[in-house]
């Protein structure tokens, strides 16, 4: 449990951190990428055609402790020890959006990253048709860890306009 709660640690403090890519940019390159996504397929091997919607192939390893997953050129490495579906999708994606982020040739930083796997995830329009609008049904409705769904609700809530609130109480909560 311990390994878990530091990425999402990890993860939210990074989203708040000083960010290069432009919020609309970022939308768009996720955009992308979760247009090879089916969000109403869920097909046989959720986990390998979420990797390759990122462009990269995925193999499921023994990885040292402390290490959630591994990106390599057109590959994800993904710890198999991480059990928590979820987490394995959050982690898949980020892996995957370094590829992705890489192979854009855009100036970026590990932030970046996260809000592009998260976005290509959780597409803004699609969020903003959940009812109720919340964290808990985000991530039931994806298929996310709760703290990713509350990560992308505050980007989206940005995107449309509104204040930042919340962002501070998410990383509290973790």
């Amino acid at each position: 449990m311990y390994a878990l709660a530091r990425i999402e640690r990890e993860a939210l403090l990074e989203l708040t951190r000083a960010r290069v890519v432009d919020p609309q940019v970022v939308e768009a390159v996720a955009g992308a990428v979760s247009a090879l996504l089916d969000a109403d397929d869920e097909s046989d091997d959720d986990e390998s055609s979420l990797a390759l919607a990122f462009g990269c192939a995925l193999a499921v390893v023994a990885l040292p402790l402390g290490y959630w997953g591994h990106h390599m050129p057109a590959l994800v490495l993904l710890n198999q020890h991480v059990d928590d579906r979820p987490t394995r999708r959050a982690i898949i994606a980020h892996e995957g959006a370094h590829n992705v982020m890489q192979d854009s040739g855009l100036h970026h930083e590990h932030g970046d990253v996260w809000a592009v796997a998260l976005a290509a995830l959780m597409p803004r329009e699609e969020v903003l048709r959940v009812r109720p609008l919340c964290a808990t049904a985000i991530a039931l409705r994806f298929g996310v860890p709760y703290w990713a769904a509350a990560a992308r609700l505050v980007m989206v809530r940005v995107l449309e306009g509104e204040a930042a609130h919340g962002c501070d109480r998410v990383i509290e909560l973790v």
